[in-house]
């Protein structure tokens, strides 16, 4: 570390460790709050394990699934998670998990710079609730253009 790199001298009202889909999404919110927020990410590349699986998010129930005429809701995914992930993680972080991500994506998606699109992909596991062409959603590409 070179005499520079070993003092910082910044401060934020939020620091968020990683760059990756969800780490960047605690970011925006803090930031899109007026809170003044840092983001550290140790490797010297952006993006996290998001960067390479496709940006992909498993969330029932969401806008972006009804716009595409999908005809899923919160209760649907909590069947198929249900049976797929059963008792292995708490009730209750389940349950936040599945009835918020609606929410997240309806608050992602007032930015006008912000939408999710649906691409099929299969729910991977046989079970009640599962959809042949899955919940997934991925964030639309932005133009290079605009990303300065």
């Amino acid at each position: 570390m070179s005499a520079e790199q070993d003092h910082f001298d910044e401060t934020a009202d939020v620091v968020v460790v990683g760059s990756g889909g969800a780490a960047l999404t605690a970011a925006y919110t803090a930031a899109s709050s007026g809170l003044s927020t840092i983001v550290l990410e140790k490797t010297q590349y952006f993006g996290g394990t998001s960067a390479y699986s496709g940006a992909s998010i498993w969330l029932p129930g969401n806008q972006a699934l009804k716009r595409a005429g999908l005809a899923d809701s919160v209760e649907l995914g909590r069947a198929y998670f249900t049976a797929v992930v059963g008792d292995r993680t708490p009730a209750e972080l389940q349950d936040a998990f599945l009835s918020t991500g609606p929410e997240l994506v309806e608050f992602l998606e007032k930015d006008p710079a912000l939408e999710f699109q649906y691409i099929p992909f299969p729910d991977y596991f046989e079970a009640p609730g599962r959809f042949d062409g899955g919940r997934s959603i991925t964030p639309a590409p932005l133009p290079s253009a605009e990303l300065g």
